[in-house]
């Protein structure tokens, strides 16, 4: 049995250079206008806060977690370009617990600093 059809069908998988990758999926995601968090996922997430913290079931439309959604995606963001920028002050590219505690202190969110 001879192996050499085998081996003349494969094809070889390009190989990009170390970060080419994680360049083209950020330019992918800053293309597209959608929500990155799946809606269910975070629809139960927000009833379990309302939950905990009311005591209380609350109805909620699907053009209000649709609002939530986006301005949680959008401070999150945000949050996040702070403690990038925060890294590379420190002459860093990798974000660490030290930038992210930072960035609280700099934005004054005083309720999630440990």
């Amino acid at each position: 049995m001879s192996h050499t059809g085998y081996n003349s069908q494969r094809t070889e998988r390009k190989r990009y250079k170390t970060g080419t990758l994680t360049l083209l999926e950020i330019r992918k995601y800053q293309k597209t206008r959608q929500l990155l968090f799946k809606k269910i996922p975070f629809y139960k997430l927000i009833r379990l806060i309302t939950n905990k913290y009311s005591g209380m079931e609350f109805k909620w439309s699907s053009n209000s977690i649709f609002l939530l959604q986006e301005a949680f995606e959008n401070f999150l963001t945000l949050f996040l370009i702070d403690c990038n920028i925060c890294a590379i002050h420190g002459k860093r590219v990798t974000i660490m617990n030290k930038d992210i505690y930072l960035a609280k202190r700099i934005r004054g969110m005083k309720f999630l600093i440990n």
